[in-house]
């Protein structure tokens, strides 16, 4: 009992003198949202716009942080942007040196909101179909000054711009990367991956569906993909399931799908068997069972119907017999 009482102690001495110095910002700020999420711009060659991008606190507590810009890309099959506070070398994509922000440092209070001004300056010389920037949020410790916490950038609650350059020629390539299925499955539904990846000079937003035909050929269920933002040189990743539980047969999955300004098409399928065979051979061996039962009554009833017939037949001869017998009496 005293090792125990030491042990709590321990703990709550850890707990007052330790836990209040983790910074808590960055999760007081979940209550942070953004309009628009997405800005999609068409700018010429060194035309000059202003946008408006409002920061909401949906919290009760005030949030202080910084409003920053910064490039990006795409780099998972997600779709998730990941921001550079330093732009990679040789990122054709770049936009972040054609912004300029209205604030740098805000205060935001509780239940109320701020709203920024980008101003948005295509340089003269922009080349490229389209460049991209991100506008965000990232929250500090008050009591810091101008210092940021280490959890502020595990944080990040961005606009994202998408400024498509006027009368650019833009190069409009994408494909299907990966398609699968399993080829064999016992019951449904079918597990559905499909990967497109993007060789454009801009973002796409391709429609896609799938088809589930049977062996006939007749369409057993059609899945509509979500319509997402596919960034240049990346890769993006959808899944679903397609048909019932009880399926019997092969199967055909058919990609259909169209992207871009000048119609583009992707288009793919695969091939899945669906077969219960633990169900079937159940029904099967109950079959077998039950045919075997009913052979094996049959016979037996054949069996006894015989020895009935020679019974009935024996004794009618006895009958005769008995007749013959009385007529000889009787004479």
């Amino acid at each position: 009992m005293k090792k125990i009482s030491f042990f709590i102690k321990v703990l709550l001495i850890f707990a007052v003198v330790y836990l209040p110095a983790f910074p808590v910002y960055a999760q007081t700020s979940r209550g942070l949202t953004v309009s628009p999420p997405t800005n999609d711009l068409e700018m010429k060659p060194g035309e000059e716009k202003r946008i408006q991008i409002k920061f909401y606190n949906n919290s009760s507590e005030s949030l202080v942080g910084f409003i920053k810009k910064a490039d990006f890309l795409v780099l998972d099959d997600q779709g998730s942007p990941t921001l550079f506070d330093t732009s990679p070398e040789n990122n054709k994509y770049s936009a972040s040196s054609w912004l300029t922000l209205s604030d740098e440092r805000v205060a935001i209070a509780g239940n109320d909101s701020f709203i920024l001004t980008v101003y948005i300056k295509v340089p003269e010389t922009a080349s490229g179909c389209t460049h991209y920037a991100a506008v965000f949020f990232e929250p500090s410790n008050p009591n810091l000054g101008e210092k940021q916490t280490k959890t502020s950038v595990a944080f990040r609650l961005s606009s994202l711009l998408n400024i498509n350059i006027a009368g650019a020629t833009c190069k409009e390539k994408a494909f299907i990367s990966k398609i699968f299925a399993p080829k064999f499955m016992e019951y449904g539904p079918i597990p559905f991956e499909l990967s497109v990846a993007n060789r454009s000079d801009s973002h796409i937003t391709p429609k896609i569906y799938v088809t589930a035909q049977n062996m006939l050929k007749k369409s057993v269920d059609l899945k509509v993909l979500p319509s997402v933002n596919i960034f240049p040189d990346a890769i993006r990743n959808y899944k679903t399931e397609l048909g019932q539980k009880w399926m019997f047969g092969s199967y055909r999955l058919l990609v259909n799908g169209g992207y871009g300004k000048t119609g583009q098409t992707l288009t793919s399928y695969i091939d899945v068997i669906v077969f219960p065979w633990k169900v079937t051979l159940a029904i099967i061996l109950a079959i077998v069972v039950i045919v075997l039962l009913g052979k094996s009554l049959y016979q037996g009833l054949v069996k006894k119907e015989t020895v009935l017939e020679e019974e009935i037949k024996q004794e009618k001869e006895e009958i005769e017999k008995l007749k013959e017998q009385l007529k000889k009496r009787g004479d």
